[in-house]
């Protein structure tokens, strides 16, 4: 989905676990994923994150309910776009037309596109992130469909650059392991192949000359926070790699060279800012001018667009002999949309200059930028977002998931392997799954359907759903209308709240209906995991747990109104509420005594959190943020147990799942993770 408040996720997005800056590009996200599998003892198909008691060894990333955007690329004659997804899929966007023109696939994530002479022809690379990594360098052409594998870099590695010198008919591609390779791009054929030191981050063609940047590794293995551009020759292959430029503390990331062959534009981070561009003379090595800017695109010969985190901000020119000169500054530009997709991965820009455009992963999106008015055009957008997780199991390794998301879909998949099982559109355009809970034996499941929110004046209901999985048939079944309200599914029946009431009714009206009251209206609710009891703060500072089986309540008065999420334990006799930054409260239900603690890491990251559960008997207490982070607390001592950041959310993970060591996690991009705490 596009996220609206800008100025808001600026200051939230904190990426520590890509340690990158706030704006990645494609050479960014890969960044990412190397500083993550050379941290870990582990191979790249067995990465292991988090910090604390355990690691999470992912087993599958999936874009359950969404894509990811990764790279752009443009035609040689101006009137195609090519976007590379993480579904695999190249989409071939007409400027001229101003529609999409075909999508093609390929087997795995791509990362990485480069347009070739030919404007119907594009290079796509990329890897999937787990094993079978089945790393690809393919030529297409776009028109029929037909392509070439390029071979030379191993099918187990993680492509890292991509390059392409369409008048010289070069094409070149790096590996993590250190791995460049040209081919000639009519013929085919293998021209050269090295191994450098370090990581490859980034590869640009200049002449009979491949510049690598690269990523030092420390004598741990593990990389450190700078590297250098290596100088590579075709036609002196036998000769060493070299450093054609290194300066301490600084992180190459990417490499664009001028149309004219005759600059080469260079990015780099020093510590932890948002980016700096360098214009190289490469035979002077000379810096020929300094930017403030996270990246940046070619417009012809002597003018250079800069980008810095998001958006186009500043054009500059190049005339031989003289310093650079700014001759354009762009002010915050007016959006066609409320809310724009994020994390930037690839930009271009029009032979004259009048326009740009630029994919984004997360959103994911596609966006024009005219330069002449200052307006922001979308034309590709996601929606993504998982937001709905529910498992029927009896031993937390095999049975059925159900998932929903932002696209309007339910999928049920096989949860010893996370394979798709069928897939549904439940909901309408402008629409969302925000609930889906999956009845024992996997052939029902409850669906709350719900508008998405521009704002929050929505007034719209969401309405709830009697999905059968086996036709996709719906019945509905209620309307909810407040959009804090909360479904849980206990057996054979719905609980929900309505105004200062639960209401509690059988899935197929065997019973008749029943209501709880409440002294005020009702804010936020929970279900304990037993299904048991139900817990309810209301607008009178009260909390009230009633047992589900007798009806019988018991109130205490509070002092929060902090719609933050809530838990109560099996035995109905605790209950902990979070509120900003970590902000714990702890409420004995029979004592009526409440404690408030920070939780580390949480308070730290000045995380909101979105979601909290519990798991392994109450042992557990599990949260979700907006620093796309989980952490696992001891539920008795809030001892951190396990805490990490995971690189497929923009903001949120959404949803967190665990049974023993089994975890499953959900994003606000639609990214769904498989693993085991370790």
């Amino acid at each position: 989905m596009l996220f609206a408040n800008e100025d808001f996720c600026k200051k939230s997005w904190i990426s520590v676990y890509a340690q990158t800056s706030m704006k990645p590009t494609p050479a960014q996200i890969v960044i990412a994923i190397l500083l993550v599998a050379l941290n870990s003892s582990v191979t790249f198909s067995q990465r292991q994150i988090g910090s604390g008691d355990f690691k999470f060894e992912v087993k599958h990333r999936v874009n359950a309910h969404g894509d990811e955007f990764n790279a752009l690329a443009q035609s040689s004659d101006g009137q195609r776009l090519f976007t590379g997804t993480e579904k695999g899929d190249i989409i071939v966007w007409n400027v001229a037309t101003n529609r999409l023109e075909r999508t093609l696939h390929q087997p795995s994530a791509i990362h990485l596109v480069a347009a070739l002479s030919d404007p119907r022809e594009v290079i796509a690379a990329g890897s999937n992130h787990l094993k079978p990594q089945n790393a690809l360098v393919r030529k297409w052409n776009v028109e029929n469909g037909t392509f070439v594998d390029l071979a030379g870099i191993d099918t187990n590695s993680f492509v890292t650059g991509l390059a392409a010198d369409p008048d010289a008919g070069l094409i070149a591609a790096t590996g993590e392991d250190g791995t460049v390779v040209v081919w000639d791009s009519r013929t085919h054929q293998q021209l050269a192949k090295w191994k450098v030191n370090g990581v490859p981050i980034a590869v640009a063609l200049l002449a009979r000359n491949v510049y690598v940047a690269t990523l030092d590794q420390k004598p741990s293995d593990t990389p450190s926070r700078e590297g250098a551009i290596v100088k590579l020759n075709l036609d002196d292959q036998n000769q060493q790699p070299t450093d054609f430029l290194r300066i301490a503390g600084r992180m190459w990331i990417s490499l664009r060279v001028s149309p004219d062959r005759r600059l080469l534009s260079a990015t780099y981070q020093a510590g932890y800012d948002e980016g700096n561009t360098v214009v190289i003379d490469p035979v002077s090595k000379a810096e020929v001018g300094s930017f403030d800017a996270s990246d940046s695109a070619w417009i012809d010969a002597s003018r250079l667009l800069l980008f810095n985190w998001l958006d186009p901000t500043e054009i500059v020119q190049f005339v031989a002999g003289a310093a650079p000169k700014s001759i354009r500054k762009f002010d915050r530009m007016e959006s066609d949309t409320p809310g724009r997709a994020f994390e930037l991965t690839g930009q271009v820009t029009s032979a004259d200059g009048s326009k740009a455009w630029a994919s984004y992963s997360k959103g994911p999106g596609l966006l024009e930028f005219d330069l002449t008015a200052n307006k922001i055009k979308t034309l590709i957008t996601g929606p993504s977002g998982a937001y709905a997780v529910s498992v029927v199991t009896q031993d937390g390794q095999f049975g059925e998931l159900l998932t929903g998301g932002a696209d309007g879909y339910v999928r049920l998949w096989n949860l010893a392997d996370i394979s798709l099982l069928k897939e549904y559109k439940v909901a309408k355009p402008g629409y969302y799954v925000g609930e889906a809970h999956l009845l024992a034996g996997a052939r029902r499941a409850v669906v709350r359907l719900s508008q998405m929110r521009e704002a929050r004046d929505v007034t719209e209901p969401s309405e709830v759903v009697l999905l059968d999985l086996e036709t996709g048939q719906q019945k509905k079944l209620f309307y909810l209308y407040s959009w804090r309200a909360r479904v849980a599914v206990v057996d054979n029946r719905i609980i929900y709240p309505e105004g200062n009431r639960i209401k509690i009714t059988s899935i197929d009206g065997s019973e008749s209906q029943r209501e709880l009251v409440v002294n005020g209206f009702i804010g936020v609710t929970a279900v304990s995991a037993n299904g048991r009891w139900f817990a309810v703060i209301d607008d009178t500072k009260r909390l009230t747990v009633f047992d589900l089986t007798t009806g019988r309540k018991k109130t205490i008065p509070i002092k929060s109104d902090d719609p933050g999420p809530l838990v109560v334990t099996d035995d109905g006799q605790h209950v902990y509420h979070i509120a900003n930054e970590g902000s714990l409260t702890h409420w004995n239900i029979n004592t009526g005594k409440a404690t408030s603690k920070f939780l580390s890491r949480i308070r730290e990251m000045h995380t909101r959190v979105g979601f909290m559960t519990l798991a392994n008997n109450d042992r557990w207490l599990i949260t979700a943020g907006n620093h796309h982070d989980v952490g696992i607390f001891d539920r008795a001592t809030s001892r951190l147990v396990f805490y990490m950041q995971t690189g497929g959310a923009a903001f949120y993970v959404e949803k967190v799942w665990l049974n023993g060591k089994r975890m499953i996690l959900t994003t606000d991009t639609g990214v769904m993770y498989n693993g085991i705490l370790q």
